[in-house]
């Protein structure tokens, strides 16, 4: 029915816009009765088209709902769909997130990793550059620049390894100590090869050289080796310039060997005195080459090996020297040198040094031949028969030098000069006591050879003290007789030493008119001359000897005095008024004589 009705309103609607005259016509001749049917008619067609034209846009528009309504649920499913492949993605994006974070840790861990290897090769690695200066680079200031750095980066390790044990630092460590083994291996082979520098009397040795032994010293083996090296070469330095002092001089000096025939004694002195500042100079080159004290073991050896060369031409020279001397002063100053120059050398160049043993050797030659001159020079003395005075005279003034020079001696106290001497004293007191011919000469040498022997305290003193004292006294009894035979008065004084009990003024010679002009003749005799005369006390050259004996002449003639003052002033020997028999008093006798 609706497909009629549809029809039916097509139709109308077709008719209805149908502008052609007839159908207008046609359609005007319709009756009027139909026309309120028609009208009814058309108004339900129209609203049935107009219901049509809904339906069918309706429809439209169903299908249009339709069409969305699936692509609702299309868009549904692409929805679902995505929704899943979002849910699978956000899984995805925070696994990637989280990759992403744990990336950058890493990376920021692995920065800060980075950093720390590069402060730890900067603090414990040295530089490439320095490495190859070490290695294969010139001894000159940048190697030592670099060997510098080098010993900052061991200590630095060093210093860290004591709290962080790492394997690594010790690597770092092993490392270090190779290169700077390899660094001390290339500056002793650069030292050895340049050792030729010290081949000049006065070598300039450059900043470089003397780094590079500063560097090496903290190796001892090398270090003695290049030390060893160097003082060979001074020792060829040294004993040519010795050799030419002996055998040439120079502008400023003769031959030390122009003195050896005419003076041993000077040319010996010569010798040890160009040695001793040869040793001077060579130690104090030594000591600023080595910045080390004079004193220190390293410069001692070095010095010891440096004189080494001069043993050869020194001891023939001085045992040949020895050998021409005579008096036994002279092998004495020999051994005394020898002796002070021993020790010098030994403070310099060490007690087990060539040059130390040489001179000590040299020593015992000479103290031998002072020995063996001082016991054959008495029986030399006597080898003529009677000893000359001028033979004794010189005798004790080659003891009196002995002695002398033995206060500033550098021999040992084992040299045992005292006994040696005293035999020598012994032996001369003999000598001069065969000298009887002259009493002055005999004190005068004797009293002579006594202060010798006080002065150096040898026990042969005493025994020469008393033969002193006995011929002193000898000298004075006969000066104080000469003068009691001058005056007349010797008889007179030997009988008032009579024992006898018979009064002295009886006595034939002691008569009282006697014994007064006796005693006036001596007064005058003696207190009115200017000068009491005693040839043998004046013949005494000593001072004080001569002083001495003076006095005691002096102490005899107021003895003499005194005797006959006692036998007078005795009430037993009978002299009558014998206060008018004396001027003085004894007492005042001696004041007057002194």
């Amino acid at each position: 029915m609706q497909t009629n009705i549809q029809r039916r309103l097509v139709e109308i609607e077709a008719l209805a816009n149908d502008t052609r005259p007839e159908v207008i016509e046609a359609l005007s001749s319709i009756d009027s009765a139909n026309i309120s049917g028609n009208v009814r008619n058309s108004l339900e067609e129209k609203e049935l088209a107009t219901l049509n034209n809904f339906i069918k846009s309706f429809s439209n528009l169903s299908n249009a709902i339709g069409t969305i309504f699936k692509t609702i649920d299309t868009l549904d499913k692409s929805c679902d769909s995505m929704l899943e492949k979002l849910s699978i993605g956000d899984k995805g994006v925070d696994e990637v997130l989280d990759m992403t974070t744990s990336l950058h840790t890493q990376q920021e861990k692995q920065m800060h990793q980075l950093n720390k290897i590069h402060n730890f090769i900067d603090e414990f690695y040295l530089p490439k550059s320095d490495l190859e200066i070490l290695n294969a680079g010139d001894i000159n200031d940048t190697f030592f620049d670099a060997f510098t750095r080098l010993e900052t980066v061991q200590e630095r390790t060093t210093a860290t390894l004591r709290t962080n044990q790492s394997t690594c630092l010790l690597d770092v460590s092993a490392s270090l100590n190779k290169t700077k083994e390899s660094a001390y291996q290339r500056m002793y082979h650069w030292l050895h090869m340049n050792s030729h520098l010290f081949d000049s009397l006065h070598p300039c040795v450059g900043s470089s050289y003397e780094k590079c032994l500063a560097s090496i010293k903290v190796k001892p083996f090398h270090y003695g080796f290049v030390i060893d090296e160097i003082a060979k070469v001074r020792g060829d330095v040294v004993g040519r310039t010795f050799l030419r002092a002996l055998t040439t001089g120079d502008k400023e000096n003769k031959p030390i060997e122009a003195s050896s025939g005419v003076d041993p004694l000077q040319f010996v002195g010569d010798m040890f005195a160009w040695i001793h500042q040869c040793t001077a100079t060579e130690a104090a080159f030594l000591s600023n080459l080595l910045k080390e004290e004079q004193t220190s073991k390293n410069v001692k050896n070095a010095l010891a090996t440096v004189f080494d060369a001069l043993i050869r031409p020194l001891e023939p020279r001085v045992q040949q020297a020895i050998k021409n001397l005579a008096r036994p002063a002279d092998f004495y100053q020999v051994a005394n040198i020898c002796a002070f120059f021993s020790q010098t050398f030994g403070d310099i160049c060490g007690m087990t040094s060539s040059l130390y043993r040489c001179t000590e050797t040299l020593k015992l030659s000479a103290t031998e031949g002072f020995k063996k001159s001082i016991s054959e020079s008495v029986e030399d003395i006597r080898a003529d028969g009677k000893p000359t005075q001028g033979a004794i005279t010189e005798a004790i003034h080659a003891v009196a030098e002995i002695t002398s020079l033995h206060k500033q001696s550098s021999l040992s106290a084992s040299f045992d000069i005292g006994t040696l001497i005293d035999s020598y004293a012994n032996g001369l007191k003999s000598a001069i006591e065969d000298c009887k011919d002259s009493v002055s000469f005999q004190t005068n040498a004797l009293y002579e050879l006594l202060l010798v022997c006080r002065d150096a305290n040898l026990m042969s003193k005493t025994t020469i003290g008393e033969e002193v004292d006995n011929l002193l006294a000898r000298i004075v009894i006969d000066d104080s007789n000469e003068i009691f035979v001058r005056c007349r008065i010797h008889e007179t004084i030997a009988m008032c030493d009579m024992k006898t009990d018979q009064p002295m003024s009886t006595i034939r010679g002691l008569e009282p008119d006697i014994l007064r002009h006796a005693i006036n003749r001596y007064e005058s005799s003696v207190l009115e001359s200017k000068k009491i005369i005693t040839p043998r006390c004046d013949s005494l050259s000593n001072p004080d000897l001569r002083q001495r004996a003076h006095k005691e002449v002096i102490e005899q003639l107021v003895t003499a005095y005194k005797k006959m003052y006692n036998v007078v002033m005795n009430p037993h020997n009978g002299y009558e008024s014998p206060g008018t028999m004396f001027k003085h008093t004894p007492e005042l006798f001696g004041e007057l004589l002194m």
